[in-house]
């Protein structure tokens, strides 16, 4: 009961006593509560001046538009495009079709890997079904998919040897990032994608200095950052992004959940430009 209050979460109890817990408004979803009659009222007026046009083969619209410009205009990196979908898992089913595709574009087909964590989660679906690294999610489904590796969870408390510090903890599991990446051959490896703060896989705070020594892995051999902010974005972490509180300078982001407050399904993946020319030429 204390662990689960700490975590700022609702605790509810029936007559007998028994606990229903309704994690972080509704799995990290309604940030801004329900019944929000400001949300219903617009909802109401758009479907009554335009309740469906597609974003499709050159194909857009006004609200998107503007809601594109706004997510640009709050990201922590240098974003060039929108792409939109309806969950956090098929944002990062698009994250992985997108390095593929650019990859293949700038005539590096062989560059395809993504790298994902232990305790990480990112979806149910194929792709982000095998960027989660939760064993229930492989297990009965044949995942990961081909191209999908994994490193450790940065969760000092249950993985770090005996008698090792946090320092020494981050110093060996970003060791490990590195030979994993030059076991694979860098030349193979097109990303790294991780939550800034850990959700579904225990909450998990890195221990300090671990994205710092992370990125400069990455940096190193040329190897995006995808920053999964699904439940970190729109100021989970006091900040607006994970990302912010984190130290962590992303090359794209994913966005789902509190974008909306989840009044309506509604994702997003979020590019610099650099990706994009490459998919227009």
């Amino acid at each position: 009961e204390h662990r689960y209050r700490a975590l700022n979460l609702n605790n509810l109890w029936d007559s007998k006593g028994k606990q229903y817990l309704e994690g972080m408004a509704g799995l990290w979803c309604t940030a801004i509560g329900y019944g929000e009659e400001e949300l219903a009222r617009v909802a109401k007026e758009q479907m009554e001046q335009l309740c469906y046009s597609q974003l499709f083969a050159g194909k857009t619209h006004e609200p998107s538009i503007l809601l594109a410009e706004k997510l640009k205009a709050m990201m922590p990196f240098d974003a060039g495009r929108v792409f939109y979908g309806l969950s956090g898992s098929d944002a990062n089913d698009t994250q992985v079709q997108l390095q593929w595709y650019y990859h293949n574009a700038i005539g590096k087909p062989e560059r395809k890997k993504i790298i994902s964590r232990k305790r990480g989660y990112h979806g149910v679906t194929i792709a982000s079904g095998s960027l989660t690294g939760l064993v229930p999610f492989h297990k009965h489904f044949d995942l990961p998919i081909a191209g999908i590796l994994h490193t450790d969870s940065p969760h000092y408390y249950r993985d770090a040897l005996p008698g090792e510090t946090e320092a020494q903890f981050v110093d060996r599991i970003v060791g490990n990032l590195e030979a994993l990446i030059l076991k694979e051959g860098p030349e193979t490896i097109a990303a790294f994608i991780a939550e800034p703060i850990m959700g579904a896989g225990g909450v998990v705070v890195p221990p300090d200095g671990y994205y710092a020594k992370v990125q400069a892995v990455l940096k190193k051999y040329g190897i995006f950052f995808i920053d999964d902010e699904v439940i970190c974005g729109f100021g989970r972490t006091g900040k607006p992004f994970g990302a912010e509180t984190m130290g962590i300078v992303p090359t794209t982001m994913s966005v789902a959940k509190a974008v909306s407050s989840a009044y309506l399904p509604l994702s997003a993946v979020i590019i610099p430009e650099f990706m994009y020319e490459p998919f227009v030429e």
